[in-house]
């Protein structure tokens, strides 16, 4: 197996405490390729940091590496479960001469790749990466990775343009709040919630959709970014929908509670006079999921599920409960010709895909692996502490919503190398994916069907097609036969 030498280096520049970093981490011996790693102790968003919590992440390596910062959790494996913006994928340049050339004369050509990611205010976030190997010329390389941000400085100011923005308004629910937005201003709203919601809708009635330019975005825990009058990618997480002419609104369901940011920009003309309303949907309860409690094999062999689909009023959604501090789930269909099912994961909260801590949607995938901790490690790393709050041993309830409208299967990852029946003995476990990949002639998430190679289908279609050809030939030959003879006696 191909290994990296790996050197990892975090830098966080904190406003006017510059003078303490960077911080060095140096990695402790050689990184397996695709295995996942990860970093103790948590990067701790300040509430004050600038430019919308903006986040550079530099990477320096001679192959890919994807990244996770994940919110309050940590991904141990699967990291395409990373949460939704949390993942980056620094793309090794796969297709460049002068890679392939340098790889002759003392080494790859090592890329330097940046990336921006707008985290949310005052949380804690954990880090993972895996190494995805597709550098043909060299085993073993260098990587940095660099993490850079600033503050607004002292005193705290927290809010839009550290806290100068003059255009930034208190939401209450159920009340209107009617303004006046000019060419190229941008203006901000926020509600605070301190209870889940079913749901909550916040809308801008009063406008003329097919006359007025106005741009509205939303996001939880820090405000959408603006930049020469567009919505900066990354900073926001929804975006109001255009479906009724004189209004535009934001549906989020089961929103947990957090501060909400929502931006109204306009690069029109003319003055648009509107009115923002919040409205909430009722306090959510976790008990209203009747979430089930799966009852998994106790071996490898035998650590699945089946379910059908369960779809009531249009709602596909069929919940799960897990208490455990390490959440590890296997997901897939149970016919592979479907997709994969939406998976969304959170704790002690109604997941669903505008509220969560991990998500999948990649329906492509055969199968969905959601491994994650809320009592981080490190697997290889000496870290230094540049801000760390206590980490304690905790009681977790997970809660897990999967959106299927085909029947599905899940499974315990945490035996079996985290595939499903230990892919019956016929496969071998990706334990980054949670997915079989199943020997020759079998088939399904288990590998627990048997297929007929090519060849024996054509075979047996063409004995099929004689022994049809037989069945109609005979009695028509005999038919033919029997005509002939009863035409010679009547003569």
């Amino acid at each position: 197996m191909n290994r990296l030498a790996v050197l990892f280096v975090i830098s966080l520049l904190v406003g006017v405490a510059m003078s303490q970093f960077p911080i060095t981490i140096p990695g402790s011996g050689n990184r397996f390729i695709n295995k996942v790693y990860t970093v103790k102790d948590p990067l701790v968003v300040p509430a004050n940091l600038d430019n919308n919590g903006e986040i550079t992440v530099t990477v320096t390596a001679t192959t890919t590496v994807l990244v996770c910062i994940n919110e309050q959790i940590q991904v141990t494996s699967g990291i395409n479960s990373c949460s939704p913006g949390g993942l980056l994928n620094f793309t090794w340049n796969t297709t460049s001469l002068a890679s392939r050339e340098r790889s002759f004369f003392g080494g790859a050509k090592t890329d330097v790749m940046t990336k921006k990611i707008y985290l949310r205010f005052s949380k804690n976030y954990f880090i993972s990466y895996q190494f995805i190997w597709d550098n043909p010329n060299t085993n073993d390389s260098t990587v940095e990775i660099k993490i850079d941000g600033k503050t607004c400085g002292a005193p705290i100011q927290i809010g839009p343009n550290c806290g100068k923005e003059t255009n930034t308004f208190l939401l209450e629910a159920g009340k209107g709040l009617e303004k006046k937005i000019t060419s190229g201003q941008v203006m901000y709203f926020y509600f605070v919630s301190t209870k889940q919601y079913n749901y909550t809708d916040t809308t801008l009635t009063g406008i003329n959709r097919t006359r007025d330019h106005i741009l509205f975005y939303e996001r939880r825990g820090a405000y959408p970014l603006f930049l020469n009058e567009n919505p900066v990618p990354g900073s926001f997480d929804l975006a109001g929908d255009d479906m009724e002419e004189n209004m535009t609104n934001i549906h989020l369901n089961f929103p947990k509670p957090d501060t909400f940011w929502f931006t109204v920009a306009s690069n029109d003309s003319n003055d648009i006079t509107f009115t923002i309303t919040h409205n909430l949907g009722g306090e959510a309860s976790v008990g209203d999921m009747h979430a089930k409690m799966p009852e998994f094999g106790k071996t490898a062999d035998n650590n699945s599920i089946e379910y059908a689909a369960a779809t009531t009023n249009g709602i596909s959604f069929t919940y799960f409960r897990f208490d455990t501090n390490d959440l590890k789930l296997g997901v897939a269909p149970k016919d592979d010709s479907d997709g994969s099912p939406d998976v969304f994961a959170d704790i002690g909260f109604v997941p669903s895909a505008d509220s969560n801590l991990i998500a999948n949607t990649n329906s492509t995938e055969e199968a969905h692996l959601i491994s994650a901790t809320t009592t981080p490690t490190s697997n290889g790393f000496f870290w230094y502490t540049f801000h760390v709050d206590a980490q304690k041993e905790v009681d977790t309830t997970w809660y897990v919503a999967i959106n299927s409208t085909n029947a599905f299967v899940i499974w315990d990852a945490s035996i079996g190398g985290g595939c499903a029946n230990n892919c019956s003995g016929r496969g071998t476990c990706d334990e980054t994916r949670g997915l079989c990949i199943c020997d020759d002639g079998y088939e399904r998430y288990d590998c627990s069907d048997k297929v007929f190679p090519l060849v024996w289908i054509i075979l047996i279609a063409i004995g099929g097609a004689i022994l049809l050809a037989i069945a109609i030939g005979v009695p028509v030959s005999c038919y033919v036969k029997n005509k002939k003879k009863s035409g010679y006696e009547r003569v």
